[in-house]
């Protein structure tokens, strides 16, 4: 009972870094059959484009890709540490080094560039598959009003469009299929990480 309360705090800590980490997007929803708020039929506001966006190339695609399969390992990692951890100090260690701010220099040595331009691709990219890859991924829609679902896709659409303006036409056809690839291997940095988190309570 000690080790918990002395750990809980920083397990709260850990999961409302993952929560800023998770870069979830306006339209999505609880997956009970809970009700939406009513902006989520708005459409998603379309930030300007930024120099960052516009510098992406295909070839970082790949990029991004390696770099999150080389911090799926960091957090991995990090959790058969916290499994093996004998005394407080041992666990905190593992839960640090869990957090987003220890594993984004693994994931830019996977990608193969310095932790700036890792940060820059993976902003860019995570934002844009969070719009191309279907609703259905990041809601259970199927309790919702055919209504609203509709119109929750019209607006993920028209955000999904907002992109063209945004990414270079080519990475942009690049993007596209391998949408829902990679917007799942996003999320599951997302869950691997809360379950360090919440092993350390």
């Amino acid at each position: 009972m000690r080790m918990q309360r002395k750990f809980f705090p920083v397990a709260i800590l850990a999961l409302s870094g993952i929560a800023a980490c998770g870069r979830e997007t306006p339209e999505q929803a609880p997956t009970t059959g809970e009700s939406a708020p009513s902006s989520a039929s708005a459409p998603t506001p379309t930030p300007a484009p930024s120099s960052s966006a516009s510098t992406v190339s295909v070839d970082d695609i790949d990029r991004w890709k390696r770099g999150m399969e080389a911090e799926l390992k960091a957090i991995q990692d990090a959790a058969a540490k916290l499994a093996d951890a004998k005394d407080d100090n041992a666990k905190l260690e593992a839960l640090t080094a869990s957090t987003e701010m220890n594993t984004i220099d693994a994931a830019a040595a996977g990608a193969g560039v310095d932790r700036d331009r890792y940060r820059r691709i993976r902003n860019t990219f995570s934002d844009a598959v969070a719009q191309l890859s279907p609703i259905e991924m990041e809601m259970d829609v199927a309790a919702m009003p055919a209504q609203m679902v509709e119109q929750m896709k019209e607006a993920r659409a028209a955000a999904a469009a907002q992109l063209a303006s945004q990414l270079p036409a080519d990475v942009l056809e690049a993007l596209k299929p391998r949408a829902a690839e990679l917007r799942q291997q996003d999320k599951l940095l997302v869950a691997e990480r809360l379950k360090v988190a919440t092993s350390a309570r």
